[in-house]
C-alpha cells in the first residue's frame, strides 16, 4: 500500500511532498479531514484486496496485481455503498480526485456514483484524463427495485461523465451474465467484470445481535397491514431439525402474495457502533411478490435497506 516516506522522514505540520496535504503518510480521509483514511465500511477494503492482496498472507484472497501500489482515499461516510444515509459529498470527490492527480497516481478506482452531473468533478476529470491517467468508475447498482437501469437514458456519474479514459464497468453474476442489480448501456458502459460472490478482505468486525431462532424469537414482533386477504403471519417453522422464521406455515400450500404481513426484530442498539453491516440468509419463492428489508432509527419510519424479488 502507499507509503509516503518524504512526508514520514519530514517535518511534523509541514507538507514535506507539495502535494498540498500536510502529514499524508499513509493517504487522506476527506470526509474526516484527517490524514488516517480508515475504512469504516469494508467496501474499500475489499475492493483493494481484489486488486493487490498479497497470497500467503491470511488476509483475504490473492490480488489480480499484487504488485500495485494503492494510495486509500476515504469520501464516503461509515454506511458507504449499501446503507444510510449513504453519500460522499461532491466537494470532497472532488477534492480527492485533485489529490490523486498531485500525488501522481496511474489509476483512480471510483466505486461510487450518483444521479447528478458535476462540472467540477467532470473539469477534474477531464485533466486527470489529459495526464493519462486511467478512470475505472462503477455503472452503477440501479435502484431500490433490485434491477440494473440503463445508463443510456439514466445516466449515473462519474460513469457516465464523456471523459476519454473513463471506463465504465458493470457487474457480472457467477455465470458469467450481468448481475441482476447491475446498471448497463450500449453507449454508456465499456465492460463487465465479476461482480458477486467475490472472495476478499474485510475490516474488522464484532458481533452486535444474532439471531438463529433455535430457541424461540424473544422480542419478535408480527403483524399485518389492513386489507390482508391472508391467515398467515412470520412464525417459527423446523425443517431438516433447524429452525426458520417462515411468512407461512410449512404444513399448508395457503400463503397469497402481496398480503403485507410483516416482522420486526427487537431493538438493535447500534449507538456506539461505526460501520455496523446486516448480514442474513434467506430461502425466497416469491412469484408475484417482493420481500423488503427495512431500517428505522425511531421504530415509526422505515427506509428500505434491499428488496428481493423474482
Amino acid at each position: 500500500s502507499f507509503f509516503n516516506t518524504a512526508e514520514n522522514e519530514g517535518t511534523d505540520g509541514v507538507d514535506d511532498d507539495g502535494n498540498l496535504i500536510v502529514d499524508d503518510v499513509f493517504g487522506y480521509d476527506f470526509y474526516e479531514n484527517d490524514t488516517l483514511p480508515l475504512d469504516e465500511n469494508g467496501h474499500g477494503t475489499l475492493v483493494a484486496s481484489i486488486i493487490a492482496g498479497v497470497e500467503g498472507n491470511g488476509y483475504g484472497g490473492a490480488g489480480i496485481c499484487q504488485d500495485a501500489e494503492i494510495l486509500p482515499i476515504r469520501v464516503f461516510d461509515q454506511f458507504g455503498r449499501s446503507g444510510l444515509p449513504k453519500f460522499a459529498r461532491v466537494s470532497d470527490v472532488a477534492l480527492a480526485l485533485d489529490y490523486a492527480g498531485v500525488t501522481g497516481v496511474d489509476i483512480v478506482n471510483l466505486s461510487l456514483g450518483g444521479s447528478f452531473f458535476s462540472y467540477t468533478e467532470f473539469a477534474i476529470l477531464e485533466l486527470l484524463s489529459s495526464e493519462g491517467i486511467l478512470i475505472v468508475a462503477a455503472a452503477g447498482n440501479g435502484g431500490s427495485d433490485g434491477y440494473g437501469d440503463d445508463n443510456d437514458t439514466s445516466p449515473i456519474y462519474p460513469a457516465s461523465y464523456d471523459v476519454a479514459t473513463i471506463i465504465s464497468v458493470a457487474a457480472q453474476d457467477r455465470s458469467g451474465g450481468l448481475a441482476r442489480f447491475s446498471n448497463y448501456g450500449l453507449e454508456s458502459v465499456d465492460i463487465a467484470a465479476p461482480g458477486t460472490d467475490i472472495f476478499g478482505a474485510d475490516v474488522a468486525r464484532n458481533e452486535v445481535f444474532f439471531e438463529d431462532f433455535q430457541t424461540g424469537a424473544p422480542g419478535w414482533v408480527t403483524g399485518e397491514l389492513s386489507g390482508n386477504e391472508s391467515s398467515d403471519v412470520w412464525l417459527i417453522e423446523e425443517l431438516a431439525g433447524e429452525k426458520f422464521l417462515y411468512d407461512h406455515s410449512l404444513a399448508y400450500d395457503s400463503y397469497l402474495p402481496n398480503t403485507d404481513t410483516w416482522v420486526r426484530s427487537p431493538l438493535v442498539d447500534l449507538s456506539s457502533v461505526v460501520g455496523a453491516r446486516l448480514e442474513f440468509d434467506a430461502f425466497l419463492s416469491l412469484a408475484d411478490d417482493v420481500l423488503y428489508v427495512e431500517l428505522s432509527n425511531d421504530g415509526f419510519s422505515w427506509d428500505i435497506f434491499e428488496s428481493f424479488t423474482y
